[in-house]
């Protein structure tokens, strides 16, 4: 006996008339239910719509299928269909699934009665059984501890939360993600692989996790069981991985944060985001039992990154050293171009470069906004950057406690451990907003070598003979940290500042270092121009001097913005423009012209005085709609001198 499926024509075909023939013409939608009883054959049957049921004819038939119901009373049919459709069953219990509609949140606990998991009462009993139904479920919450499962490979990413923060999820001392995943108000826990600190006490137990590729996040709410710690590779094993990596880590306690793979290269970028409440519960104090021992770095342990690696802290993250290539001591653990953005969280101590491997031609960028760092490098810490290689240091907010090097760290004890430099230029960019050598939370005998330092930590500049150095103070900060260049705590003599260019800069515009000593980019804010060392000079690239001061100085005329409108015989618009006059100009006017912009002849123009307002202008001419126009707009004095460039706008 068949059943008209009421559900599904009173609630499902609302919607799918017309998602089915609109959305899934030639795919699939999905019918699933549950049976009670595993031994009943499911059959569904699809009509063309408006079908008399009692006189079926062979051309109404669209779709016959029946299959027995799984071990656990579930089913599921994926039918291709395109058009409007009834559906008939000898069940009514069934749902469909329509993709456009989203996908649903699912229970699982023990106690459900493995019906649909929609509720924590109709729960999956198990993660396979939820698993199951992956087409249709996009969050799973656990109502109690449960031991992991890797799901099969599925599209889009699954969600796998806690009912509350205390689930407890027991998960391998590996894990492999296939497909994307958000861990969140979970404690992880697993028994962990032992790794002991330098004295050998045992310090914690290691989960490692491989995101292979995928988009990986955990959660604020994901917390480590009490000493079980992670180490996360964004990459793979052993394999290439060929595409981007994405981890996202807002919660939990780590070791070792690796956007690239373990011996697995990446043929692509990496990116990694460290934030939330990671580590939260440790600190950077050299002399804190609890200081962190997280390494997070952009690249891979011994495995190339091809592309960029971007790491970025913030929130309350914490760790003990940020490094934009990878660990290994073999060359190829470095990447062609690495990018830390701090803006927020506390890191000891921040390298551009690697930790224990020269590295060749690449480019190290830093910026700072935010947070709580003891030491930035924009090189490497005992190694060089060899062959062609630019470092970039922006601090524009947040606080270096005790000092920064555009360089390379070379470890001192009494005598120099090493001499790593950079062969390329260093540039170091400081704006008024940072805080530097504050001492927040050193210790006392942590204070040493405090300071801005351009260039590598060395003491001798003939060491540094292929390092070009620039240092930059924006927005007028020069008054305020000029005192601090240099070391500033009795070593003078051992720990100097080398730069082969400095350059003060107003407000008023950006200054950038380039690839090239004594070169700087310059660009003006909307309404200022640019003198260097009182020469005015135009947005771009500009030759300094080894001390320069760029000042940024605003106009008395300019235009903003131009908007226009084109209309049969006429083209209508507003000019918004500003004319301060400091200087005086007596009759200043603003010209707004329409050109052809075949012929580049003028057709006509509207002249008006100038000041600061929006300027409304009709220009009287006869226009073809389906030609160019080009509108033009100019300031000028009485003596015809130009007072603003020629502001040009398409139409």
């Amino acid at each position: 006996m068949f059943r008209k499926l009421s559900k599904i024509v009173s609630i499902g075909l609302l919607i799918l008339t017309f998602s089915i023939q609109s959305v899934f013409a030639s795919e699939f939608i999905t019918i699933y239910g549950h049976t009670n009883r595993v031994d009943t054959d499911i059959t569904i049957m699809a009509l063309k719509k408006g079908t008399n049921v009692n006189n079926i004819l062979p051309g109404d038939i669209t779709y016959l299928a029946q299959e027995q119901a799984n071990l656990d009373g579930s089913f599921t049919f994926s039918i291709p269909l395109e058009g409007d459709y009834d559906f008939y069953s000898n069940t009514s219990d069934l749902n469909i699934f329509d993709p456009a509609s989203g996908k649903e949140t699912v229970y699982v606990s023990s106690s459900g009665d493995n019906t649909n998991g929609k509720t924590p009462a109709t729960a999956f009993t198990s993660l396979e059984a939820a698993y199951a139904q992956l087409y249709r479920v996009g969050e799973i919450i656990l109502m109690e501890n449960t031991t992991y499962v890797e799901p099969p490979v599925h599209d889009g990413n699954l969600t796998i939360k806690g009912n509350t923060p205390s689930i407890v999820l027991t998960v391998p001392d590996e894990l492999s993600f296939q497909s994307d995943i958000t861990l969140d108000n979970l404690v992880i826990n697993g028994t962990g692989v032992e790794k002991k600190k330098a004295d050998g006490d045992t310090l914690c137990y290691v989960l490692t996790v491989f995101a292979n590729g995928h988009s990986v996040e955990f959660g604020r709410n994901l917390t480590c069981a009490p000493s079980k710690w992670l180490d996360m590779y964004g990459g793979k094993k052993n394999a290439e991985l060929v595409g981007d990596t994405d981890i996202r880590l807002f919660g939990g306690t780590y070791y070792y944060v690796y956007g690239g793979g373990y011996y697995g290269k990446v043929t692509g970028n990496t990116n990694v985001v460290f934030g939330g409440n990671s580590n939260s519960d440790q600190s950077i104090s050299d002399d804190d039992a609890n200081a962190s021992l997280c390494m997070v770095h952009g690249g891979g342990h011994v495995a190339m990154v091809t592309g960029e690696t971007n790491v970025t802290v913030q929130d309350n993250a914490v760790a003990k050293y940020v490094m934009g290539a990878g660990y290994g001591s073999s060359s190829p653990s470095y990447a062609p171009v690495t990018n830390i953005f701090i803006n927020g969280g506390k890191v000891m101590n921040v390298y551009g470069g690697s930790y224990v491997a020269d590295i060749a031609d690449v480019e190290t960028n830093i910026t700072m906004t935010g947070g709580l760092v003891e030491s930035i490098f924009g090189g490497s810490y005992g190694y060089s950057l060899t062959g062609n290689s630019h470092t970039n240091i922006n601090i524009l907010g947040g606080d270096v406690s005790r000092r920064v090097y555009s360089g390379c760290y070379n470890d001192w004890s009494w005598s120099w451990k090493s001499s790593a430099k950079v062969n390329g230029t260093t540039t170091l960019r400081i704006g008024p907003g940072a805080a530097l050598l504050t001492k927040t939370e050193l210790s006392s005998g942590n204070q040493d070598n405090m300071g801005i330092f351009s260039g590598s930590r060395i003491s001798n500049s003939a060491d540094l003979s292929a390092e070009v150095n620039t240092l930059i103070f924006l927005d007028g900060s020069y008054s305020k940290f000029s005192s601090k260049v240099g070391d500033q705590s009795g070593w003078g003599s051992t720990m100097k500042s080398f730069a082969d260019y400095t350059v003060q800069a107003s407000t008023g515009g950006d200054v950038l270092g380039t690839t090239t000593g004594g070169i700087v980019c310059i660009t003006p804010d909307t309404g200022y121009y640019c003198k260097v060392n009182n020469v005015e000079c135009e947005a771009g690239n500009v030759s300094i001097t080894a001390n320069t001061t760029i000042n940024f100085i605003k106009k008395d005329f300019y235009i903003n913005s131009v908007d226009a409108t084109k209309q049969q015989s006429a083209v209508t618009g507003i000019a918004d423009i500003f004319a301060d006059n400091t200087s005086g100009e007596s009759n200043p006017i603003l010209c707004v012209a329409v050109y052809d912009a075949e012929t580049k002849s003028m057709l006509s123009c509207d002249i008006q005085n100038a000041s600061t307002d929006k300027k409304p202008f009709t220009i009287d001419c006869a226009l073809e709609s389906n030609k160019t126009y080009i509108v033009k707009a100019m300031i000028w004095n009485a003596q015809q001198k130009p007072l603003t460039s020629i502001y040009t706008l398409n139409l």
